[in-house]
Order: structure tokens, then sequence, then C-alpha cells
């Protein structure tokens, strides 16, 4: 493939834009800064809160990188949080969800906007705020009384953690009955569970229409299989060199790997001028 006319990057984050040490690379930022320099949008889509992700936007100087937080469900143009989009649980699958899981005795995390809620948590009950910066506050809720402290917000995510692939395919069973929602992995111990029909993909479609932009002025990375709807979505969906088969699979492009700056090579090699 040449280069083309790349208007937006989109980025997961963990495994792809970060390394092994959880650090975006100087060379994966400085080539980031170059194309938003040559006028191409940045986005960090992630299943991190988005005020989350725009720390890590503006530790590296990344200024107008758009947040898509929690896999996509709640949207931010930039990092001081302006808001496009914000998709949330139905309140009855919510509570039949939680149930199922609060029966299968596994740790969960209810994601709303920027707050969290832990359920079967061994660290107890106490609540904090996680980080805070530029009035935006980050705050971990444990408990099922932390639950009701988010449960009018509306969820966006929740995310289940399991000890074996046995009990994760039994409740991804019980989860296809309940119903209104999109369930994905972002790693092989968890099951990522959004509202019906919005994912990471969505989310870059729907970012992608705001600045007037259609697929094939796209280019997305990812590692993992919630990556799939926007490595599929997009013109130029690529696939980091450590990613899982299905994704190289789907993907148009492979690149190296998060240790190798696979994410600036590609950018060099595909979209800058």
């Amino acid at each position: 493939m040449q280069k083309n006319d790349i208007r937006l990057i989109v980025m997961d984050m963990d495994g792809t834009l970060l390394n092994s040490k959880q650090k975006i690379s100087e060379k994966n930022a400085q080539t980031l800064r170059k194309a938003a320099e040559q006028g191409i949008k940045l986005a960090i889509c992630s299943g991190r809160a988005a005020a989350d992700i725009a720390l890590f936007v503006r530790e590296n100087q990344l200024t107008d990188c758009a947040p898509l937080g929690v896999n996509g469900t709640n949207i931010w143009l930039d990092p001081t949080g302006t808001e496009i989009a914000n998709h949330v649980i139905n309140r009855e699958t919510l509570e039949k969800t939680v149930r199922i899981l609060w029966d299968a005795n596994v740790l969960f995390t209810c994601f709303s906007r920027n707050n969290l809620a832990v359920l079967h948590d061994d660290e107890g009950t106490k609540d904090f705020i996680w980080v805070s910066h530029k009035g935006v506050d980050l705050h971990l809720y444990h408990g099922p009384d932390g639950l009701k402290k988010i449960w009018d917000v509306g969820v966006n995510k929740i995310i289940a953690i399991f000890p074996d692939e046995q009990s994760i395919e039994d409740t991804r069973k019980k989860l296809i009955d309940v119903g209104g929602l999109e369930i994905s992995s972002s790693w092989k111990d968890n099951l990522e569970l959004m509202p019906e029909g919005i994912n990471k993909g969505t989310a870059v479609a729907e970012l992608a229409a705001h600045l007037g932009l259609d697929a094939s002025q796209v280019m997305t990375f990812g590692d993992f299989d919630n990556d799939l709807p926007m490595i599929e979505w997009a013109g130029w969906g690529t696939a980091m060199g450590n990613a899982n088969e299905k994704v190289k699979k789907a993907a148009k492009l492979v690149t190296l790997t998060n240790d190798e700056d696979g994410v600036a090579w590609a950018v060099q090699k595909y979209a800058l001028k």
C-alpha cells in the first residue's frame, strides 16, 4: 500500500501505543506530533476512562488528541473534556448483568465516565479519588454501595476477570441470553461488556463523521479482540506485530511490535507527507 490521504489516526493504548513499560516512547510521541503538525487528527481509543487517556495525551504533548474512553462509549473531541457522545448500558440489562456476575463470584468493575465501581474486591470498601487533573477527578468506589453511586449516572462498560476459560464461556452464554450487550475481550482472562451495537469501531466512525471524514481517510492500530471493529472499519486498519492472529488476519497492514515503535513505523511509512 502507498501513502494516501490519511486524516485521522486512532490508536489503542495497552499493547499498541504503550510499550511494555506502559509508556509512550519518544519516537512514537515525536512521530505523532509531526502528524498533528501536518493536519492529521489524532485519537486514542481505549478501555481506560477518557480522563485517564487524557493524562497520557498531556504528558506527551499530544495537545489535540481525542480520548475515546471506555472502549469508545465515552467520546471526547479533545483532552479538555469536550464530550461528543456518551453511550450507557440499558438499566434493565445492567441489573440482570450485575446479578449474573455477582452470582458467579468474579471480580468485576463498572465504568461510568470517569468513575469506577469495583465489585467483589479484596481491598475492602474504601472509596477515593484515583487521580485528578485539570478539574477532572477519576473516582474509584468499592462494593455495592459504590455501584449505587454511579448507577443513576449510567454505566458505560463492565469488565469482569475470570479464573479460567470455562468460567468465561459459561458466563458468556448467560450474558448472551440477557441481550442488549456488546461482548468482547481485551485479554484472554476477561469479558468486556458495552451497550449493544457500541464498540471501538462505532466510536471511530462517530468521530470520523464529526470531522467530516470517511473510512478511507482513517488509520487505526490495535492488538487484541476488542480492537477488531475499528481495525475492520478503517481503510487503513493496522495490526501491531504483537497482535493476536485474529487481529492480524483482519488488518490491511501489519506493523512492528509495541516495543519496536510500531505505531511510529507505520505512520511514517503510510501517513506522513
